[in-house]
């Protein structure tokens, strides 16, 4: 279930075996997926997405002029 929603999102991710092989490490992509109601995809915010662009692409959401 991970991978077919990793794929549906385009999300990277690879386990990384530290030596040892009791830990490891989870490289990942970073982005924040935003959606509505119905589940259905609306928009997307990147890690260099600051708190007021981010405030503001959710209000634009909430107010409907996306």
């Amino acid at each position: 279930d991970i991978a077919a929603a990793a794929r549906a999102y385009r999300v990277y991710y690879k386990k990384i075996d530290q030596p040892g092989g009791k830990d490891y490490l989870m490289d990942h992509s970073s982005i924040i997926y935003l959606m509505g109601p119905d589940g259905a995809f609306l928009k997307h915010f990147t890690y260099t997405t600051d708190a007021k662009q981010l405030a503001a692409g959710l209000a634009a959401a909430i107010s409907g002029s996306s």
